[in-house]
């Protein structure tokens, strides 16, 4: 908000970019140790997996978030739905999330 009013509106390149600073910082904050795309979905290793925690998340974001209880035990994030202009914003709104848990 602050670059907004100091600017003015911010080219979306610019607020991508600040937007995917701000997951970046959320996802190490969440124990997220890896973070990558794969086919448009969003997948999250965790340094410490907490089932309950992902478990909850699962049900929150049903039909977003998927549990992958792999070989590793990770999240899958289906972004593919969202309008591209969404995508970062339920990222974000996911991460925010977690991090109440």
């Amino acid at each position: 908000e602050e670059m907004k009013d100091r600017f003015g509106k911010l080219p979306l390149c610019t607020e991508s970019l600040l937007k995917i600073s701000y997951i970046r910082a959320m996802m190490s904050e969440i124990g997220v140790s890896v973070l990558k795309e794969d086919q448009g979905n969003v997948i999250l290793n965790f340094v410490d997996p907490s089932l309950e925690k992902m478990m909850a998340a699962v049900s929150e974001f049903e039909g977003v978030a998927y549990l992958n209880a792999g070989r590793i035990l990770s999240l899958t994030l289906n972004v593919l739905q969202f309008k591209q202009s969404e995508k970062l914003d339920k990222i974000i709104e996911f991460a925010e999330f977690f991090l109440t848990l």
